[in-house]
């Protein structure tokens, strides 16, 4: 069954409307159920992890090769499910488990209190989420929050449905950190590429943060060697930081997304975002960001009154922490499409070349596009003027010859631009990093964040 041909709600990127009475529930029960149908691999981890391991292992392995497709149902706040459903299939079910899928303050739910709940009166109830699969139906109550009293809505829609089938119900609380890890871990962990399965851990990230099943760098230890798992578990909490420095310091509503590389959103004027990345090599947290990377950029950055006098900082002191400073400034070499191609920048640093090179007049003169076709060769000019800039080696650290003379390509754009990487020792960001939900390791890079403007416009 495809729910994107068959509802246009279940479209991943039709949201509800948004605004304070946004039905966010409504919104994260479309995404997983679209999920679901989409991923087979998640979709098995999920229905096992719903049906209980003893009814699993004694029914089959979910091979779904071998289930018809009429067999596997899977739909959102549908009020139309009836028998007659399932004798369309010529299929009832004969085992009901109902999910309360929450993010409880209380982990466990014990199927005592369970028990103890009435189910409501609701005329005509409209479950969640229902997936069904041979002869099992999964009834889905989901809620942000959650307790054992959610279990009469839940309990009123399983009943309505299995009719005077009541003998094989079984009800289960499920929090949304354990289906939330289950994606995560089949996404980071496996090489094949699973585009539905990436938008929702983004979707979740992004709208959601608070239920995401992060471990806190305190909790990471890492040895002399960094192992993948651990180099992944780093990366999915530093995703995390950035969501809340964007949300809670910027008042930004996203990330921003370039080359599966997530940013935090700026407004700087001379740049537009900051990466946060892990460092396993020298056990760092590099806060980076490149000032001048686009025209407009570079315009307003060149423009300052001190003429980029920072540009020989080596340290950056932040609430009384001072962090290593690396700031490198570079000529930018990109194709027509704004993708780099290679830059000049380790010339640049012998015998401080780039004072003469990131200048104002530099930027007047060098910055733009240069065409190298039939009707027009600007590229002759371009290299005499880089040579009485920064001598002939230039041609070296570009590969000039291969990547562009040989290349077939007629086009190159250069700027002037600054990387600039403030570096915080891994154990440092450990300490900081001391609430799941409210990290001081946020504060503190928003705060490294508002240093380097403050550097940079004084």
């Amino acid at each position: 069954m495809d729910l994107i041909n068959k509802n246009k709600h279940l479209n991943i990127f039709n949201y509800y409307r948004s605004g304070k009475s946004t039905p966010r529930e409504d919104n994260l029960s479309r995404a997983f159920a679209i999920t679901l149908d989409k991923n087979r691999e998640f979709l098995n981890k999920v229905f096992k992890k719903f049906i209980f391991d003893e009814t699993y292992n004694s029914m089959f392995s979910l091979d779904y090769n071998l289930i018809k497709e009429d067999k596997i149902y899977i739909n959102i706040q549908s009020k139309d499910f009836q028998k007659s459903d399932s004798e369309k299939n010529n299929d009832y079910y004969s085992n009901y488990f109902g999910i309360l899928l929450g993010n409880f303050e209380d982990p466990t739910i014990s199927e005592k209190k369970i028990e103890k709940i009435k189910p409501t009166d609701t005329y005509g109830p409209i479950p969640d989420i229902l997936i069904g699969i041979n002869d099992i139906l999964v009834v889905i109550e989901n809620k942000l929050g959650g307790n054992v009293e959610d279990f009469s809505q839940l309990k009123r829609h399983v009943e309505a449905i299995a009719g005077d089938n009541h003998e094989n119900i079984e009800y289960r609380a499920i929090n949304w950190s354990n289906i939330i890890r289950d994606a995560m871990d089949l996404y980071y962990k496996n090489e094949d590429n699973y585009p539905f399965l990436e938008d929702f851990i983004q979707f979740l990230r992004r709208e959601y943060t608070d239920m995401m099943p992060i471990v806190p760098l305190k909790d990471i230890k890492i040895g002399k060697e960094v192992k993948k798992d651990k180099e992944s578990l780093i990366n999915q909490r530093l995703d995390v930081i950035k969501t809340l420095i964007t949300k809670k310091y910027l008042s930004e509503d996203s990330l921003l997304e370039e080359n599966n590389n997530l940013s935090i959103s700026l407004n700087f004027g001379w740049t537009d975002r900051a990466h946060l990345n892990f460092n396993k090599t020298n056990k760092t947290i590099k806060v980076e960001m490149w000032p001048g990377l686009k025209g407009s950029q570079a315009e307003e950055l060149f423009n300052k009154k001190d003429k980029l006098k920072w540009l020989q900082r080596e340290e950056l002191e932040v609430n009384k922490n001072l962090y290593n400073l690396n700031i490198r400034p570079y000529i930018r070499f990109a194709s027509s499409y704004g993708r780099g191609i290679d830059s000049i920048d380790d010339l640049l640093t012998q015998d401080n070349k780039f004072k003469a090179t990131h200048t104002a007049e530099v930027l007047n003169e060098l910055a733009g596009r240069y065409i190298n076709n039939e009707s027009k060769n600007e590229w002759k000019g371009l290299e005499k003027y880089l040579d009485n800039l920064v001598g002939e080696e230039w041609r070296n650290n570009v590969n000039w010859r291969s990547q562009f003379i040989e290349s077939g390509k007629t086009t190159i754009d250069i700027s002037l631009s600054v990387k600039v990487e403030v570096e915080i020792p891994y154990s440092k960001a450990q300490r900081l990093d001391n609430d799941k939900d409210d990290p001081k390791l946020a504060k503190e890079v928003y705060d490294i964040l508002m240093g380097i403007k403050e550097m940079i416009d004084q």
